[in-house]
């Protein structure tokens, strides 16, 4: 499998950020410098100004200067500082409590569905302080409360310091003077930098399905593939970007188990996504999305995006495509409806419905068992005669009464909402080859492969 080299990512820095690194204690003129910066630049900061990451990371290494560790009700040794910031509104050494406006972004992060680290819920608490002009603020309540904060830092921290935290202040209140238009939605990926991807929310009107194959992996939803002339394609969704909300409700490794049933609840309504471009406008991965999608390159689960777009201009045809792929030889006698359901019971019925007829098709196929659908190929041309995804089907089995039958049953769609099914049934030469090929349909089914 290819890979993907040269790829430009973290670039936003730029020459910011050697500024930034500290190696024990921080020193004074990375947040000077920054902050020169910051006023150099236009008036209203955006997520794509070039030194707010610099910045924020400068405010984040102040706040866990000489923070301590193993404090607090649960002795936890990880805390991060927005234990000391959540803690502002309840502690018992606060005598200066926060204004409201402070508690109210606390509740904010604390209600947030994508937010789950320490780090991640700080880093968002730090965006929307910024944006509503509130980060002045909180640091001036921890300079208040000084019993408090030294419960939580140590003599060296710059807010214990009484020679740097009041020009500390001074810095800070000399950046209300900026606009920070900041999307503090886009939030999904600040437990691993403080990078943020492009983001784009739709609303298409209510359908079975986007055109959307999906792949989780590190416990976010990658696109894999984009169907063709569907309404996700039409939008400029494309692979390597990432699924992050569907419905309003945030998609990680565990929802997604959960896509089909989501779907099924809200049948009839508008579409509502949320995506995180892989690519910015310029052509730059985000690097998060990138190492992921570099992953699922690895292992096979999909194709390089220059690979797929130099296939599909070649002349290839499809015999000669199926040629280079292994595929079992099976002889297709027929399909057989079974009603409303599609439970594995039913796979008998349909076979033993299709023998009763006696009358079958007996057509010479290659089956192939690909990552998303079960292909079937004419063994003479190689022109794809049927393809069903792993969301149709729904069950498959040996016959009871042949070792050498199978069958298979579809759903006249996505299986969670199909209300017609039909047994497709096969013969092979050899036992055997009939187990081999139900054991692979049903590793299709444990694929953590979703479509929408």
């Amino acid at each position: 499998m290819k890979k993907l080299n040269n790829v430009e990512v973290d670039s936003y820095c730029g020459l910011f950020t050697h500024v930034f690194v500290y190696i024990y204690l921080i020193a004074w003129e990375p947040i000077k410098a920054s902050t020169y910066s910051m006023n150099e630049i236009e008036q209203v900061i955006t997520d794509t100004s070039e030194v707010l990451p610099a910045f924020c990371q400068s405010i984040e290494a102040i706040l866990r200067q000489g923070l301590k560790k193993g404090l607090g009700n649960l002795g936890l040794a990880d805390r991060d500082y927005w234990n000391v910031i959540q803690d502002l509104t309840s502690s018992k050494r606060i005598t200066i409590k926060p204004s409201h406006s402070v508690s109210h972004v606390v509740g904010l992060v604390q209600h947030n569905k994508s937010v789950h680290t320490s780090q991640s819920r700080g880093r968002l608490f730090i965006r929307i302080a910024l944006s509503k002009g509130l980060l002045a603020e909180t640091i001036q309540c921890l300079l208040n409360n000084q019993e408090y904060v030294k419960y939580w830092y140590k003599d060296f921290s710059m807010l214990v310091n009484y020679q740097e935290k009041r020009v500390l202040i001074e810095i800070l209140k000399s950046l209300k003077k900026k606009t920070y238009n900041l999307n503090i939605n886009n939030c999904h990926f600040l437990g691993e930098t403080w990078l943020v991807p492009e983001i784009e929310c739709f609303e298409f009107v209510p359908c079975s399905l986007l055109g959307l194959t999906l792949f989780t992996v590190h416990n976010k939803c990658m696109i894999i593939d984009v169907q063709s002339n569907s309404v996700a394609a039409e939008k400029g969704i494309q692979t390597g970007d990432c699924l992050a909300s569907l419905y309003d409700e945030i998609i990680d490794e565990r929802t997604a188990l959960k896509i089909a049933q989501i779907r099924k609840k809200n049948q009839g309504k508008p579409v509502t996504v949320i995506i995180l471009k892989g690519r910015f406008k310029d052509g730059r991965w985000f690097s998060p999305l990138f190492q992921r999608y570099n992953i699922l390159l690895n292992n096979g689960k999909c194709q390089a995006v220059e690979e797929k777009e130099n296939t599909m201009a070649t002349d290839q045809t499809d015999h000669q495509m199926i040629s280079a792929k292994h595929a079992f030889d099976v002889t297709y006698q027929g399909v057989a409806n079974v009603g409303k359901k599609g439970n594995c019971i039913y796979v008998q019925e349909g076979i033993k419905k299709l023998n009763k007829v006696g009358d079958h098709e007996n057509t010479k196929l290659k089956l192939q068992l690909s990552e998303r659908d079960i292909v079937l190929y004419s063994s003479s041309t190689g022109e794809v005669a049927q393809r069903f995804s792993y969301t149709e089907t729904s069950s498959c089995a040996l016959g009871d009464e042949n070792d050498c039958q199978f069958g298979f049953i579809t759903g006249n769609t996505t299986c969670s909402f199909a209300d017609s099914f039909n047994c497709h049934v096969f013969l092979c030469a050899t036992p055997h080859l009939a187990r081999t090929i139900i054991e692979g349909i049903g590793k299709g089914f444990d694929r953590t492969v979703y479509c929408v």
